[in-house]
C-alpha cells in the first residue's frame, strides 16, 4: 500500500544522505527481522580483539569463552 512505498522512498532518501547501514537498520524495523550484524556479533568480534590483545600482552594463549566469563556473559559462553 501506500505506506510501504512511503517507507520505499523514506529508504532510498536514507540510504543517500546517511548511508545503507542506517537504511538497512530502518528496513529490518519495518520487516521486523534482526540485523546483520547484530549485537552478539559485536559481542564476539569485541571478545576477540581484547582475546588477541590480552594474548599478545601476557604472551600466552587466551581463549575467548575466558574473556566473556570474565565480563560475566554467561549467556553466551
Amino acid at each position: 500500500g501506500g505506506t510501504h512505498l512511503l517507507a520505499c522512498i523514506a529508504i532510498q532518501v536514507l540510504n543517500t544522505i546517511i548511508g545503507p547501514e542506517f537504511a538497512d537498520f530502518l528496513d529490518c524495523l519495518e520487516r521486523d527481522k534482526l540485523p546483520e550484524p547484530n549485537f552478539h556479533d559485536g559481542l564476539k568480534c569485541q571478545a576477540v580483539l581484547e582475546a588477541a590483545l590480552v594474548s599478545a600482552e601476557e604472551g600466552q594463549l587466551i581463549r575467548i569463552e575466558d574473556v566473556l566469563a570474565v565480563k560475566k556473559v554467561t549467556w553466551m559462553v
